[in-house]
């Protein structure tokens, strides 16, 4: 069994390899799986990709838990303040950190 330190990396090594480095072609390996055989996922496996394909690592500040439902995050970078699901509750506020975001939208105005 890895330590934990080296799991951490291993699992973010994949993350890289799959959504970020480009093979000989050009084209992620997500990418290539997406293009080649498109007509073998479902409509739910096709939003899933899609939503993967547009995803991207930022460094993001944990703005607000709405705890149950999900968070409010701004990138550092490009100062954009999306609303992620994610109900573990696990991120209090405040704190930087590294996500991948998937499927995050600007929050709802009341």
């Amino acid at each position: 069994m890895l330590p934990a330190r080296a799991s951490r990396d291993e699992e973010q090594f994949y993350d890289w390899f799959t959504h970020d480095y480009r093979m000989a072609g050009g084209k992620t390996i997500l990418e290539g799986f997406c293009n080649r055989r498109p007509e073998t996922l479902s409509a739910e496996e096709r939003r899933l990709a899609e939503s993967l394909l547009k995803s991207y690592h930022s460094i993001y500040e944990v703005q607000a838990v709405r705890e149950g439902e999900g968070l409010i995050i701004r990138d550092v970078f490009t100062d954009e303040t999306m609303e992620i699901k994610e109900v573990s509750g696990s991120c209090p506020p405040g704190p930087i950190k590294r996500f991948r975001s998937l499927e995050a939208r600007p929050p709802e105005r009341p």
